[in-house]
């Protein structure tokens, strides 16, 4: 295993100042303002480096450059050393096969029919013999535990599975250093957890250099061994403690953090701080990342459950959620799908019912058949078993009058040349948020979704489906849009929505389902969900877990953790 110690520097970022290209009405080229300036800092081998900063920051921008066959059009200032050396003096050859990228989407890293031959592909680009190709893929399908699938055809495949055959596709050409762009945007909890424990796995046993752009600090923040924060004025480069000292509470980042981290910062000065900041850090594994507390957690309150919760009953965690109302705008009735006759049913027996002014929150696995039902009930896809019934809605046509529908590709709702076209098209002005002239294709993950939000909620439809609206969000953008969907949701639309981030569901859901293997296994009012889960819940009921069953959100937290300080202080 190579010393993560090391001074030897792998990658080194020296003065980097980057803007993108942008043609006018005229096809002059032009410039943009730059999306990375001045930036600067150096990767030890070995070392494992979260990237982080508010939607369109130039997260994506930075990798991209790093990886050389990657490097967007633009104006390109400043130096990038890969072992000492100038990228430009790098053979292609060379370079690709020592740095690897994962991308977003799984879906747009595979290329092939077949998962070996997904495993082959990137090791005959660099003309490796074919019995060493079969060695090494068989090899690493066994690391990766993905045995099973290799015969199987890459879109039979969940995104979680694809993810990890990206991952292993990538690790196969044993590559020096690994880029990888938001990986578990698009994965569920569960599958994101076992894709961050593998990177984790290859990072200590391996030495692998892992630089990563992530919104999700959960799992992320502590494992890391230095955090780049990217902001509009500049950069931030520490280790991830430092980083929790350091950063401050006004920058949109710091809702973010991991809850532990939050948690900790808001703790006073009193006797029971060193002993409430030794629980969290127990309760997370020794680090500062957020993991469920156990029985031996116990011993630094003295306390049970029962005598931790007290004088917290009664109070806003038990408060009803605000009922929906009684007008039923979308009923599903016993929905039965399969993509071709001989394969196996993606949804089973599907009932559910929306009201109006509800949203109501999906979550499940990858490949549990969320999207296709979002794709059955807009129309995209025939009912082939069962019944979908729309308020108001007496023939299949009528569905593009009532549904606002915001895919999971949500490039799909592009047609035009620039941000300020799209939002024409739907009646909207393009404001600030977005760069009014970029092309839509041009834009940061997150900002397409912002740009796509922009044009379904312009629609202003009865019912709006959403898959996976957060995906790639910083924490600010998160909570305008969760501000909107509320405004939408007091106007009596009904919203339907997927998605694999538990803190934004229980942010603005009234009602949240668990789908399984093609079957909505059960509804519930949000809070009693999450409360219930133990995997698909919040990090603030992970941390809680052993110590009171009414937290859920970060709030609870703060306040169960205030109930403790009162505790210990009367103790003492």
């Amino acid at each position: 295993m190579k010393d993560k110690m090391a001074e030897h520097y792998l990658c080194e970022v020296q003065n980097l100042t980057f803007a993108y290209e942008r043609y006018t009405d005229t096809q002059e080229q032009d410039t943009v303002a730059p999306i990375l300036q001045g930036l600067s800092f150096s990767v030890a081998e070995g070392e494992y480096v979260l990237v982080c900063g508010e939607t369109g920051c130039g997260k994506s921008t930075l990798l991209k450059l790093l990886k050389k066959e990657l490097q967007p059009a633009g104006k390109l200032a400043g130096q990038i050393l890969f072992k000492n050396k100038p990228l430009e003096e790098w053979k292609d050859r060379d370079y690709a096969g020592a740095v690897g990228y994962v991308m977003q989407n799984p879906n747009d890293q595979c290329v092939t029919d077949k998962v070996w031959h997904e495993l082959a592909f990137g090791l005959e680009n660099l003309g490796v013999r074919p019995e060493i190709i079969r060695r090494k893929a068989a090899e690493i399908s066994a690391y990766f535990g993905i045995d099973a699938w290799y015969d199987k055809r890459v879109d039979e495949l969940s995104g979680g599975q694809k993810q990890i055959l990206n991952l292993a596709s990538v690790m196969v050409m044993e590559p020096e250093l690994l880029l990888l762009d938001e990986p578990t945007a698009q994965l569920d909890p569960i599958a994101a957890g076992n894709f961050l424990s593998m990177l984790k796995k290859l990072n200590k046993e391996f030495g692998i250099t892992i630089i990563i752009a992530e919104h999700r600090l959960e799992e992320t923040f502590a494992a890391a061994d230095k955090v780049l924060l990217l902001e509009k004025n500049g950069a931030v480069y520490r280790t991830p403690r430092k980083m929790m000292e350091e950063l401050s509470e006004d920058l949109g980042i710091y809702r973010a953090m991991p809850e532990s981290v939050k948690q900790l910062r808001a703790l006073t000065v009193t006797e029971a701080r060193a002993k409430l900041r030794h629980l969290l850090q127990e309760a997370s594994g020794g680090d500062i990342s957020t993991f469920g507390c156990t029985e031996k957690d116990r011993k630094y309150t003295g306390k049970e459950e029962n005598c931790v919760t007290q004088g917290m009953k009664n109070s806003r965690y038990e408060a009803a959620c605000e009922k929906h109302g009684q007008e039923t705008v979308l009923t599903v009735r016993d929905l039965w799908f399969r993509y071709g006759k001989e394969e196996p049913d993606i949804l089973q027996g599907v009932s559910l019912e929306l009201y109006a002014g509800e949203i109501l929150c999906l979550l499940g696995n990858n490949g549990s058949g969320k999207t296709t039902l979002l794709k059955l009930i807009s129309g995209m896809e025939p009912v082939q078993e069962g019944r979908i019934r729309l308020q108001g809605s007496k023939k299949g046509a009528d569905r593009a009058g009532l549904i606002g529908y915001l895919p999971q590709d949500v490039e799909t709702l592009f047609i035009t040349e620039s941000v300020r076209q799209e939002l024409a098209l739907v009646g909207e002005e393009a404001g600030t948020e977005l760069c009014s002239d970029t092309h839509p294709y041009d834009l940061s993950g997150g900002e397409k979704q912002l740009l796509g939000m922009k044009k379904v909620l312009a629609g202003k439809k009865k019912i709006l489906l959403l898959d996976e609206p957060t995906k790639g969000l910083d924490a600010s953008a998160k909570e305008r849009l969760c501000s909107r969907i509320l405004e939408e949701k007091k106007k009596g639309t009904a919203i339907l929505m997927i998605t694999h981030d538990p803190e934004f569901a229980v942010s603005c859901a009234d009602r949240c389902g668990l789908l399984f293997r093609g079957k909505l296994v059960c509804v519930a009012e949000t809070r009693d969900f999450f409360r219930e889960n133990c995997f698909y819940t919040t990090a603030a009921a992970r941390i809680a877990r052993g110590f009171s069953g009414d937290v859920v959100t970060g709030a609870d937290l703060h306040e169960m953790i205030n109930e403790l300080q009162r505790g210990e202080a009367c103790e003492s």
